[in-house]
């Protein structure tokens, strides 16, 4: 009897942890779709031979380093000119996806 109140607690806990994911999902549902694009041009493909249509594109594999799990924690630097000597130098934020034509990512904060 004690684990299956214990399954129906994590159960619940799951329930409110996807249903939170899912209202965040819609606010950001062109987010998502542009990060799933952008992933399925590097990621390589079994129809193209095991290459990626980056790679097949530029002719060099690409950077896999950069890859980061959509909705996750991150810390955007804020800029000498917004902010003070005491106040933080980063701002917690939620990863979005990745920058359009250069290089860095796009981030949600929640406080601002």
């Amino acid at each position: 009897m004690v684990l299956l109140k214990e399954n129906i607690g994590t159960l619940s806990k799951l329930l409110v942890l996807s249903c939170c994911l899912l209202l965040f999902l819609v606010s950001f549902w062109g987010e998502v779709v542009l990060t799933v694009v952008s992933l399925i041009n590097t990621i390589p493909s079994s129809h193209s031979l095991c290459l990626s249509p980056f790679e097949k594109l530029y002719g060099y594999v690409p950077d896999y380093s950069s890859f980061r799990v959509f909705g996750c924690t991150c810390f955007v630097l804020c800029p000498h000119v917004e902010r003070s000597k005491l106040s933080s130098r980063s701002a917690i934020c939620v990863f979005l996806g990745y920058g359009e034509g250069k290089k860095g990512y796009r981030c949600f904060d929640s406080i601002t």
